[in-house]
C-alpha cells in the first residue's frame, strides 16, 4: 500500500499532467458546491437579524 498523498487516484495510462488537470477540475467542482452552501447559510443568518423576535434574544444567542 502506497502512503503518498494522492497515490490512490492514479488511473492507467494517465500522465501526471492529466492527473493534475483532473484533480484541479475536481477541486473546482467541490468549491462550487461549498460556495452554494455558504451562500445559503449566509442568507439564512442575514434574514434572522430582520425578524421581529430578534430583539428578544439574549446576548449569547445574538453573538452565536
Amino acid at each position: 500500500m502506497d502512503k503518498r498523498p494522492g497515490a490512490g487516484d492514479e488511473r492507467p495510462g494517465e500522465s501526471s499532467a492529466e492527473r493534475a488537470d483532473r484533480n484541479f477540475g475536481d477541486l473546482l467542482q467541490e468549491l462550487r458546491v461549498t460556495q452554494t452552501g455558504v451562500q445559503l447559510l449566509f442568507a439564512f443568518l442575514l434574514t434572522l437579524v430582520f425578524q421581529q423576535r430578534f430583539t428578544e434574544l439574549d446576548q449569547f444567542a445574538v453573538t452565536v
